[in-house]
């Protein structure tokens, strides 16, 4: 037909922008400014080579670039100005931890050099875990720190669906030992104490947990379950009892001494919990009265119109408290996943269901509406 016709033989692409285009003979049918640039490269810990597989972006722009064996990077198409980079790495996400960005002056059409040094696991550790304290500065077990514990685990909690799970507590548990010597007692009689330590952390946005401080090469007990608002897990009783809820879920884990961290998802059942809510009648305005979950230790005080209301209770058959003074009274309920229990209770009042000492509350008679 005798019309010429133009055919994309090659081209390189930085920073999203075609730069250049070329025939086979190696002639350039096109050659685009390519802007300011900043280039550089990413060293491992030791600096002993480039770190492959680093993501190397300027904050908040959508530029980014993936390191090559030799760790070298090239951000194109940059406009004159400063701009806040930064890298991450795989081993950086499973800890949750992004380096300080640095900011970086370009000209124009101008190129910036820039050299990046990976931290050394032990500073990225003390980096994330300084506001942590540390598990035996907490007081809440006997136990004297055998065990060094130095260590993080992370990881993320979802749904049967895959569905991340926000505000989730993880919670991590090991045994400790400590020996009380006696000078005037041979070693034998030295007595040993057994106890447990742990941490709990609660899951993000993103259904992301970071434990700290845990020990390595020891086996770790870690559950998850629901947020629970009203659980004091400053009390002995709901730090016992937390262990027992979740012995559904729990699993036994070991991070490897060398590592420092490890990574482990977890999967919450959410059908595996129930509402219990209700209202206690009998009492007179103003008495003060809390209603509580025997088997888990759980407590809520009543409001004002005497309702109450229990979240995220494991299945299960518990029995249900109400403490007013001297008085009070019990009842059986079962919890079913998923479902909401409804309650009403009746406080008899005067001699019809005093107590005294440690002597259990008689079972109360079936309510009825009245």
């Amino acid at each position: 037909t005798g019309q010429r016709y133009a055919y994309l033989e090659g081209y390189a692409v930085q920073g999203g922008q075609v730069l250049r285009i070329h025939g086979d003979d190696g002639t350039v049918d096109l050659n685009a400014q390519e802007g300011s640039r900043i280039t550089g490269a990413v060293f491992d810990t030791l600096r002993a080579g480039g770190l492959e597989g680093a993501r190397v972006y300027v904050v908040n722009t959508g530029i980014e670039a993936v390191t090559g064996f030799d760790g070298r990077f090239t951000l194109g198409g940059l406009d004159p100005g400063v701009y806040d980079v930064t890298f991450g790495h795989p081993y950086f996400d499973a800890l949750g931890y992004v380096p300080q960005p640095f900011p970086v002056e370009v000209g124009q059409d101008t190129v910036a050099q820039v050299t990046f040094l990976a931290p050394p696991r032990r500073r990225i550790i003390d980096e994330l875990c300084q506001d942590d304290p540390r598990p035996d500065a907490r007081g809440a077990a006997p136990g004297q720190g055998v065990h060094d514990a130095n260590a993080v685990l992370t990881g993320q909690v979802a749904d049967e669906a895959g569905v991340p799970v926000e505000g989730a507590a993880v919670r991590v548990l090991w045994r400790e030992w400590s020996v009380d010597f006696r000078e005037d007692q041979p070693s034998s009689d030295d007595l040993v104490n057994e106890g447990r330590l742990g941490s709990v952390a609660l899951t993000g946005p993103t259904g992301r947990y970071r434990v700290c401080w845990v020990p390595a090469d020891v086996p770790l007990e870690v559950t998850v379950l629901e947020r629970i608002e009203d659980l004091d897990p400053g009390r002995q009783t709901a730090f016992r009892n937390l262990i027992e809820l979740g012995s559904a879920r729990r699993q036994t884990f070991t991070i490897n001494g060398t590592r420092q961290f490890a990574t482990l998802d977890l999967e919450l059942n959410l059908a595996r919990t129930g509402t219990v809510q209700g209202r206690v009648t009998g009492l007179e305005e103003g008495a003060a009265a809390e209603v509580v979950l025997l088997e888990l230790d759980r407590r809520v005080p009543l409001e004002a119109d005497g309702s109450f209301v229990f979240e995220a209770v494991p299945t299960g058959d518990l029995t249900l408290e109400v403490v007013a003074g001297e008085r009070g009274v019990r009842r059986d309920i079962e919890v079913r996943p998923g479902e909401t229990v409804q309650v009403e209770l009746h406080v008899p009042g005067g001699d019809e269901n005093r107590h005294s000492g440690g002597s259990p509350l008689p079972d109360s008679p079936p309510w009825q509406d009245q």
